[in-house]
């Protein structure tokens, strides 16, 4: 704990900053419970973003790696909206070897539950996630999601095994969430809502006392891609396969227990 103490004074030097006694005291009781280096890395991350008038009820420090982990995911869901960071860490979290920033955005914008919570006082002319949302979301947790190749794409996981085991702990609590997640992931590799078909949904209540709509439902197409087995050119000749829906379609429907989708795309078909 001594070298932890002095390798975070050291950081908090670089990056010209300082606490004051009482949140230096903080810093010293949560190094003396856990000294690991990752922990280390969270306390700093926090630290770094009190002042010298933060009230003491706002300076919390946990005691170990998967509390501390927990705290920065409620800090995240405070600032961007519980569901939609819920759901987008879930996404990651429950993916076989990753996601890449355009199959989140996909994944999210096919996720009614966020969008009603998104879009609750206005209506959108493409029913998407915007962009951004996600963006602000990611440089909050700078450096713990990792960039590496899976399938030639490049995709985001967890960078520490302890980040995944916190969010399925905090996520997948029940196994009714794990289910929804891996279907709504082997839903978008089956391609059920690509290529311009459109998924309908319902409007939320204040969406239609606000807009005086008579319907109770609408569809909308996602602006998802299509999702075959093989690309082909112009000359119809293939020139590459969809090695994500090969690598990531039959551990979703395994996951959510989606046997006779299994048998029908995968394990019997032919063509895969």
């Amino acid at each position: 704990d001594e070298l932890a103490m002095n390798v975070i004074k050291m950081w908090m030097e670089t990056a010209c900053r300082d606490l004051n006694n009482f949140q230096w005291r903080l810093v010293s009781n949560a190094l003396s419970k856990c000294s690991l280096p990752i922990f280390v890395k969270l306390v700093f991350a926090e630290i770094c973003r009190w002042r010298s008038f933060t009230k003491p009820q706002d300076t919390q420090l946990a005691s170990n790696v998967m509390e501390s982990i927990s705290l920065l995911f409620e800090r995240v869901e405070k600032q961007h909206g519980r569901l939609l960071v819920f759901h987008a860490l879930a996404y990651i979290t429950a993916s076989k070897s990753g996601l890449s920033e355009s199959e989140l955005e996909d994944l999210i914008s096919l996720d009614d539950k966020v969008l009603d919570d998104v879009y609750q006082y206005h209506l959108p002319p493409v029913r998407r996630i915007p962009p951004l949302l996600w963006t602000r979301i990611r440089n909050d947790l700078p450096n713990y999601l990792s960039e590496r190749e899976a399938d030639g794409v490049n995709v985001m996981n967890w960078y520490h095994r302890q980040f995944r085991d916190t969010a399925k702990e905090r996520y997948f609590k029940n196994k009714n969430m794990a289910y929804y997640f891996h279907s709504m992931i082997a839903d978008y590799y089956l391609g059920i809502w690509g290529g311009g078909n459109a998924k309908p949904f319902k409007y939320t209540e204040i969406q239609r006392h606000r807009f005086n709509l008579a319907e109770k439902e609408g569809v909308a197409d996602r602006k998802v891609p299509d999702q075959p087995l093989v690309f082909y050119n112009k000359e119809g000749v293939v020139c590459r396969y969809n090695l994500r829906k090969f690598g990531e379609l039959p551990f979703h429907l395994v996951r959510s227990r989606r046997f006779t989708d299994l048998y029908k795309h995968v394990l019997f078909n032919y063509d895969w």
